[in-house]
């Protein structure tokens, strides 16, 4: 009952990470490259992993989960402005249904605010990001200094930040 932001560059990890996270798991996943295995349970078969992008009967397949792993993988592009209120709805029903939601996002900047407030835990890779403009945009010391952290590291590694 949780939503988990792992944000990171392009060949940081997000996608080992997450597969690492949801395996044996149930999970429904808007797979853009079609890389994630899916369950057979509740008939979900690869056609609804959404290859053609299809937003809305994503989210309508999502109202039936229950005690799933949905993950929104490059929610970068899944993400545009304003949050649809059939996705929010599902967020903020998170404790009723048992889901685990989880975004992928290739910056810290593209993340929108709404979820950086309603999330619970973030797996902060390391980023393109410019620390002025996610300051400016989040003012969060832990995540400011997490991200200054990574950029430090030569090495391929992540932060937890718990912001519950």
């Amino acid at each position: 009952m949780y939503l988990i932001l792992v944000i990171g560059h392009t060949g940081q990890g997000k996608s080992t990470w997450l597969k690492k996270f949801i395996a044996g798991k149930k999970q429904y996943v808007f797979d853009v490259n079609n890389e994630y295995n899916l369950p057979d349970d509740l008939q979900i078969r690869p056609q609804m992993r959404n290859r053609d992008l299809n937003i809305p009967r994503f989210l309508k397949n999502c109202e039936n989960l229950k005690n799933y792993n949905i993950c929104f993988e490059d929610a970068t592009g899944f993400l545009r402005g304003k949050q649809q209120k059939e996705l929010s709805q599902l967020i903020v029903a998170k404790r009723h249904t048992g889901n685990n939601y989880i975004f992928l996002f290739h910056s810290i900047n593209r993340v929108p605010p709404e979820l950086m407030e309603m999330s619970n835990f973030i797996i902060l890779f390391k980023t393109n990001d410019n620390i002025e403009l996610i300051d400016r945009k989040f003012k969060n010391v832990t995540l400011n200094n997490a991200f200054l952290q990574l950029q430090k590291s030569k090495q391929y590694s992540y932060i937890e930040i718990n912001t519950i």
